[in-house]
């Protein structure tokens, strides 16, 4: 599967919904550039997206890191990978929880473990290094808001305030929430502050 690809499919299913509208793309979890993609696969239109909002995205500067990370704290996981195996980061509720969730989080492991499925191995090497500069589009004139969880275990605090200023906007960082922040116990908050964003960015209603 290739980014446009995916980017198609999760316009129809993706772990943790969208939030966004078809003027404001919101993603959990992907990089500036699959929310160009797939502004412009959804609308057809090869122009700047009005506004984009990033949660715990794929860094700019790549997942290099995070895969470093990884293999540091599950050894185990360098046997998945050279089984082009991309589950064995998830491969237990346990894991799960620890990778996703974040210290205060209401839900229940085993159900989330069992809704997790394998990641494209295709897009972890296209995103493994820098890739922002064909995210360029971006820049400049689009509104971004750029959101993260301070215990994110996936994307770290610094990698996400290293894209923020790469694209010249601020960071917002919420406390003790993990990586899925849209179903964190602050999701109602983060949601509110996303659409307090469009509204405010991008006058939408």
């Amino acid at each position: 599967m290739t980014l446009v690809q995916y980017c198609s499919a999760c316009q129809v299913a993706k772990s943790g919904a969208s939030l966004g509208t078809p003027e404001a793309p919101t993603r959990p979890s992907w990089s500036a550039l699959a929310v160009v993609q797939s502004w412009q696969w959804s609308t057809g239109l090869k122009r700047r997206p009005p506004g984009a909002v990033l949660l715990a995205s794929i860094p700019a500067g790549g997942i290099f890191g995070f895969f470093v990370r990884q293999l540091i704290r599950y050894p185990d996981l360098l046997l998945s990978l050279l089984l082009l195996n991309t589950y064995g980061y998830v491969k237990t509720p346990e894991r799960a929880k620890a990778q996703f969730l974040g210290p205060d989080s209401t839900v229940e492991p085993v159900a989330f473990h069992q809704k997790l499925q394998r990641e494209s191995l295709l897009i972890a090497v296209q995103t493994m290094f820098p890739f922002a500069n064909r995210a360029k589009i971006l820049q400049g004139k689009t509104p971004i808001l750029v959101l993260a969880g301070e215990k994110d275990m996936i994307f770290t605090v610094e990698e996400e305030k290293k894209m923020a200023v790469h694209y010249g906007v601020p960071l917002q960082v919420f406390e003790r929430q993990g990586h899925n922040l849209m179903i964190e116990p602050r999701s109602r908050e983060i949601a509110d502050v996303v659409d307090h964003w469009m509204t405010e960015n991008l006058k939408l209603p």
